[in-house]
């Protein structure tokens, strides 16, 4: 038999994070059919939310964050792609994280280095971007860079994978595009006007509540419930 089959076999609960994750770990031939499956979504603790988020003036470059651990999965070419395209002309993107201290800044691109998480809202401070992206290339199982910026007012534009796909279109607060060459993916940026990112950045302000609550004690308690059955 072989070891995934095995390690299967022998849970008594399985859970997931989200339920495109859930509807994908169904799909292994070993998975035993009669184990209940549930979806936690992840909590996230916070000692205040500032909202961060500016709107772009006329004439203005859009400034785009670009967070996390940035690499090929998570997008790094397509950021790369997108600033030798625009040269600095219309966009600015901000690399923040540990995966982009090997790419060279070039006009429209720069290199923030690493953060603590503690840290992620003060760093977003300095750097006072207009919108969020998440370029991953393939889906995510949660995405804590997304939670992250909506905690700090950013709308987020990310690719039509399940996860960010039905986190973005449920709460309006982004943009869900689907993965084409960067030339359509610049132009589909480019048409973003003034009212459109006030809209989006307004719809991320009305998730303040729902961050708020979704904590990490929330979350420990369904696992308690749904997965371990302490009730």
């Amino acid at each position: 038999m072989p070891k995934a089959a095995t390690a299967l076999a022998h849970a008594d609960v399985y859970a997931a994070h989200h339920e495109s994750v859930r509807a994908t770990v169904l799909q292994h031939p070993a998975l035993p059919p009669d184990k209940p499956f549930v979806v936690v979504p992840h909590g996230r603790d916070w000692e205040r939310i500032q909202w961060m988020g500016q709107l772009p003036k006329k004439g203005q470059a859009l400034q785009i964050l670009v967070p996390g651990q940035l690499v090929k999965a998570k997008g790094l070419d397509v950021v790369q792609a997108l600033a030798a395209l625009d040269g600095g002309n219309r966009l600015h993107l901000h690399l923040l994280g540990g995966g982009g201290l090997n790419v060279k800044p070039a006009p429209g691109l720069t290199v923030h280095g690493e953060y603590r998480p503690q840290d992620f809202s003060a760093r977003v401070a300095e750097i006072r971007p207009h919108v969020g992206a998440v370029f991953s290339i393939w889906n995510e199982t949660w995405c804590h860079t997304l939670t992250e910026m909506w905690a700090c007012g950013l709308p987020v534009m990310a690719f039509d994978f399940p996860t960010l796909a039905a986190r973005i279109n449920a709460t309006g607060a982004g943009w869900v595009w689907p993965m084409e060459p960067v030339q359509a993916l610049y132009q589909r940026i480019l048409a973003l006007d003034f009212m459109e990112v006030s809209r989006r950045t307004a719809r991320t302000a009305a998730l303040r509540p729902t961050l708020l609550q979704q904590t990490t004690l929330q979350m420990a308690r369904r696992y308690a419930e749904e997965v371990y059955g302490w009730g």
